[in-house]
């Protein structure tokens, strides 16, 4: 049984090392091992359970039942196996590691392979601050987001970092070398609530941690001191907190985003929308929403949670952070729960500025370890029977085949067939046909609305097209546009000029669509008064960078070419991380780095002419639909 776990314990540090480095197919290598595992070694009977454990599972419970009655099935319930997983990995962990000597040589692996991550994350931002410079850029920051460590998100990895300062502490003898790198790590993502997180730990952790109190000052000093010597402005720019644009644009954002889905997760106080939903009922479920961009990640986490789970995913947390606190309160003289309490209390910070906790399995199997770490009052731990671990194993398995099989039943296809089928031969009545079908079985999915109200208008079939596109967003670009196709074919010129300018203007490629020249071609004194509405269009001097490019692109596309540059430049100036402007500028290698994160890509200055109103908003909602119902449409 020694042996057994002892070979748990590298189990559990390489699983999680395999994870953080986002290695493909991960839960496919680790799931046999573990269910090997948990049925030999029968970890912790739930008689044994304390109030945490019994939290966690109901956590997880909820997550799995959440995932069957969620509004986007498809994604939510290909997962379920990964949240039995986590479990299962959680109690296997819980077991192990109130072991001494267990958790000893756990961390001990565990350190190595961190210090081994972390000097790779570091070498990849030297490599990509020497690209960012080598295009005639003196800073990162307006550049963050395309670092991608190990294919993270910023700020997905900013709380993995976060982590990893944590987890430094249980390094023991190597404790120097892993907190100095997991700091420099946290700076250099430039994550304004990353930042703000290890500024509420230093303090603390310095209060509790007073055995290392001199090394750890150490520490700080020397990584901060060196982020701001190598990286000035960037640091500058990022404790500035709401002084650029972006960041008073982002703080605006989470504000609005808050109200909203507050408002909107009232709906359904009591289970919420269910688990993946967030996006979907971000940019689709929000009344007349007053952008058309595209929100993935949640403003906070108590949103995250009130949308996906209810009052009870909300309650369920409170309890957890509740318990962690008395624990942690209780038994005051450990100084493993106060580091733990620190830690969770540091993410917990980060989460409140963007919730990216529960984005990714990584992150909750890094919030499980801690969580199985927390000393008890309880010293041994009985195994559970034989008959709950097969039972359990069983659960796992069954799940992972059940989710690795299941393609959502026909929706996918006929999703896929639909949309690829109308993008290329618009006028099919069997696409049409199957977009009305998947309709009813989405009735929240307004994209879809646009397309139908879009193919009926070709049809002139006006009645149908209008009711159509009364249910769609009406503040899109593509909305505005149709409308006043309609009010174009209805003879109200007037607010046929208005909506099809504002739309213009907010979408400038509409201008180089096949709707456009068609009206040249049949009406060109209409045309023509659009085109000098377009031209009248002034801008103001408080505009922001996205209108001062919009309204630069569509000179250009207007053939402008002088005065689009004045507000091309005038642009990239207050915001330099903007493709368009530097693509039109003849900047190519910039514009392929800021739409890519390579220099060496190649792209073409050019429009195409032939795009169609159709064709540019599927191309947006491709990348919507591959998210909502795991579609994979190039």
């Amino acid at each position: 049984m020694k042996r057994l776990q002892q070979l748990s314990s590298v189990y559990l540090a390489v699983s999680l090392v395999l994870f953080l480095f986002n290695v493909h197919g991960t839960l496919i290598i680790c799931l046999p091992i573990l269910v090997i595992l948990f049925i030999l070694t029968r970890p912790l009977s739930s008689y044994q359970w304390g109030v945490i454990d019994i939290v966690v599972v109901l956590l997880f419970a909820l997550d799995v039942v959440s995932s069957l009655y969620s509004i986007t099935p498809i994604p939510a319930r290909k997962t379920i196996y990964v949240s039995i997983y986590l479990l299962m990995s959680y109690l296997l962990a819980r077991n192990n590691l109130a072991n001494a000597q267990n958790a000893k040589l756990f961390w001990k692996i565990f350190s190595f392979c961190q210090i081994v991550l972390l000097g790779f994350v570091l070498v990849s931002f030297v490599i990509f601050r020497k690209n960012v410079f080598s295009l005639g850029f003196t800073e990162v920051y307006y550049f963050r987001y395309l670092f991608k460590p190990l294919g993270y998100l910023d700020n997905i990895w900013a709380e993995i970092a976060l982590f990893m300062v944590g987890y430094s502490f249980f390094a023991r003898k190597c404790i120097t070398i892993c907190m100095t790198l997991a700091i420099l790590t946290v700076l250099l993502t430039f994550s304004r609530g990353a930042y703000l997180a290890l500024f509420c730990f230093i303090p603390i952790i310095l209060l509790v941690f007073k055995k290392y109190r001199g090394r750890l000052v150490a520490i700080f000093l020397f990584s901060f001191s060196c982020v701001y010597l190598f990286c000035h402005k960037d640091f500058v720019r990022t404790i500035g907190f709401n002084e650029t644009y972006s960041q008073k644009v982002s703080t605006d954002w989470r504000i609005m985003q808050t109200k909203e889905l507050w408002e909107l997760a009232c709906e359904r106080p009591l289970s919420g929308y269910g688990k993946e939903s967030y996006s979907f009922v971000a940019n689709e479920i929000i009344p007349k929403r007053e952008t058309d961009e595209f929100a993935n990640i949640a403003p906070n986490f108590p949103i995250l949670l009130f949308v996906e789970k209810g009052l009870l995913g909300i309650i369920s947390f409170l309890l957890l952070i509740f318990f962690v606190f008395v624990l942690v309160v209780v038994q005051c003289n450990s100084t493993k729960n106060l580091i733990i309490g620190s830690i969770l209390g540091m993410v917990l910070v980060k989460d409140f500025t963007l919730a990216t906790l529960l984005v990714t399995p990584q992150t909750q199997y890094l919030l499980l370890v801690l969580l199985a770490c927390l000393k008890t009052k309880k010293t041994n731990l009985y195994e559970m029977s034989p008959m709950v671990s097969y039972g359990v194993s069983s659960c796992l398995v069954c799940a992972f085949f059940l989710c690795k099989s299941w393609k959502g039943g026909d929706l996918p296809v006929m999703m896929h067939n639909s949309i690829v089928g109308v993008e290329k031969d618009k006028n099919k009545e069997s696409y049409i046909a199957e977009l009305e079908t998947i309709k009813e079985q989405i009735p929240f999915d307004r994209n879809i609305d646009f397309i139908l109200a879009y193919q009926k208008f070709k049809k002139q079939n006006y009645k149908q097209a209008r009711l159509f596109l009364s249910k769609c967003n009406p503040n899109t670009p593509y909305c505005k546009f149709l409308k006043g196709q309609y009010f174009y074919k209805d003879r109200k010129y007037k607010h046929a000029l208005e909506l099809m300018r504002m739309a213009i203007l907010q979408k400038p490629s509409l201008w180089c669509t096949r709707e456009i020249s068609t009206l040249k071609d049949i009406d060109n004194k209409f045309y023509k008064e659009l085109e000098n509405r377009l031209l009248c269009f002034k801008i103001g001097r408080t505009a922001s960078p996205i209108e001062l490019s919009k309204y630069g692109v569509l000179l250009h596309y207007m053939g402008k070419e002088r005065a689009a540059k004045q507000y091309l430049k005038a642009a990239i100036a207050k915001l330099p991380n903007l493709s368009a402007p530097w693509r039109l500028l003849g900047k190519l290698q910039v514009a392929s780095f800021l739409d890519t994160g390579s220099i060496s890509a190649r792209m073409s200055s050019v429009s195409s002419k032939d795009e169609t109103v159709l064709t540019l908003f599927i191309s947006e909602y491709k990348v919507k639909a591959n998210l909502w119902y795991l579609l994979d449409i190039q």
